[in-house]
């Protein structure tokens, strides 16, 4: 079940223009919130934070962001067989000489690495986002205090050597330090420590059907609940009671709503320009300065009304946001067109949509209860359906169709995905989804002037027959009656 769960949260984030535009607003928010210790940590500390050296100052300061900024598997790769192609002893699982042999011959032909490499791409396109902004966010906001503390610059060869002397007597700096860095990394790119996460939705002992709550409670509501914790205490510094300056609090509160807006329009960029690019599905017709208007007030109401609740109190919520959104945002200028076009005019991040409710409310409840399971849920569905409308439609042309969709290369990706998943699968999916719904281009007739100028054989022949046409009593006629028409308008004052 774990393996699952990793493979659809990998289904769901691990996207080149997601990785994207997620480096990108984390940057503005980190240049706007955190200004000098960002510039500091990208231009002196950026090489050393990027390696093992980097990590070891994280562990010998004791930060509660190490497992957020270093992750052993982005670290140490791959593992392979130390002897090669010797023979391992085999596992447990091998309990007779089949298993031994297939297992054997797994590990020589590389078939076992296949799961870590898939693992490895997903967890890189994933976590190297926040880690490319956070490290050196982290040694920047470090080297700043401890500077401003001690009144020397710290030298973090002796901290990552662990040296007994320098760290005896910078003690009291490097804890101080150490908390404001990470205080900073949380904030800017949330922590994987479990005591800085929501304790209602953290998993505890003998409580099944609880911690299956709290797993839907929490799936992928983390970065959320940080923004609100962040812009409420950038708001209590703006009002003189918080813990940052007045205008620390107002930068702030400033980058979250840069960040919060920047990431969907430069995903929805991000995405539009590598699929055109290749060539695959439609162009995107998107108006950005609408699309920045409609994400800053979504922003602001996401905030205001989620709070630091979860994913199901929110369903009700963002259901009666999404209503108002389709009846009243075309009046309040939050788009051009009176349709309402779902997700493409979404104000909030809502796990069940209105029309999905609508047109299927058990299905939508049963997405909305498979949490990190949601992809591959949403495969086998569409698998069940194809399949039985490919067998069960009344006309052999519908049969067909959907029989065309059973058997197709999405179709094949999605049932390699539910069964282990594939490298970069929400690209390959959004590419052949695109593809599937491309609008068939119109064709438009040349005109004379283009004939003329492109096929003179056909141009010289539609003028013969024009000139024919217009001997034609036909043609007489037409002409007479457009001057009566022409003479009536005049008459009329039109």
């Amino acid at each position: 079940m774990n393996g699952l769960r990793t493979t659809g949260y990998y289904s769901t984030l691990a996207s080149i223009p997601r990785a994207g535009a997620e480096y990108a607003s984390n940057l503005a928010f980190a240049a706007l919130a955190t200004p000098g210790e960002t510039s500091l940590g990208m231009t002196k500390y950026m090489n050393l934070s990027m390696t093992t050296r980097g990590r070891l100052v994280v562990e010998n300061a004791l930060a509660t962001t190490g497992t957020k900024l270093y992750s052993d598997d982005q670290l140490g790769g791959s593992k392979a067989d130390t002897q090669g192609v010797s023979r391992k002893k085999s596992s447990k699982q091998a309990s007779n000489n089949l298993n031994e042999v297939l297992e054997y011959a797994a590990r020589m032909s590389g078939a076992n690495r296949l799961p870590g490499a898939i693992d490895k791409i997903g967890e890189t396109l994933v976590t190297l986002p926040d880690q490319m902004i956070s490290r050196p966010l982290w040694f920047g906001t470090f080297a700043m205090n401890f500077k401003s503390e001690t009144g020397s610059y710290v030298d973090f060869d002796k901290i990552a050597d662990n040296d007994s002397d320098y760290m005896n007597k910078y003690r009291t700096a490097i804890r101080n330090a150490t908390r404001k860095a990470d205080k900073n990394v949380t904030m800017a790119a949330t922590s994987n420590d479990p005591f800085s996460s929501v304790l209602k939705n953290q998993a505890q002992d003998k409580e099944g059907s609880l911690n299956y709550y709290r797993l839907l409670n929490g799936y992928m509501s983390r970065f959320t609940i940080n923004e609100y914790a962040t812009a409420r205490q950038a708001i209590a510094s703006m009002v003189g009671q918080g813990q940052l300056s007045v205008v620390k609090g107002a930068s702030t509160l400033t980058a979250i709503g840069v960040r919060m807006s920047m990431y969907v329009m430069l995903l929805r960029y991000l995405n539009g320009a590598m699929f055109g690019m290749l060539g695959i599905g439609d162009e995107d017709d998107i108006d950005y300065e609408e699309l920045g208007i409609r994400q800053s007030v979504g922003a602001a109401v996401s905030l205001i009304s989620r709070g630091v609740s979860g994913n199901i109190p929110m369903i009700l919520p963002n259901l009666m946001i999404e209503e108002a959104n389709k009846i009243y945002g075309h009046e309040m200028g939050l788009r051009d067109k009176q349709e309402y076009q779902g997700i493409q005019d979404a104000l909030v991040y809502a796990t069940m949509s209105v029309d999905n409710a609508k047109r299927n409310l058990a299905e939508s409840i049963l997405v909305q209860a498979s949490g990190p399971l949601n992809p591959q849920v949403k495969s086998v569905m569409r698998l069940g359906k194809t399949a039985l409308r490919a067998y069960g439609n009344k006309t052999k042309e519908s049969r067909q169709e959907n029989l065309d969709k059973l058997y197709s290369s999405r179709t094949a990706i999605e049932v390699a995905n539910t069964f282990g998943g594939i490298p970069f699968y929400r690209d390959i999916r959004t590419g052949f989804v695109r593809e599937e719904f491309k609008e068939v281009p119109t064709v438009r007739p040349f005109s004379l002037r283009e004939l003329e100028k492109y096929d003179n054989a056909e141009y010289n022949k539609q003028m013969i027959l024009k000139e024919f046409y217009e001997t034609t009593p036909e043609y007489q006629e037409t002409k007479a009656l457009e001057k009566e028409i022409k003479k009536l308008k005049k008459e009329m004052g039109l």
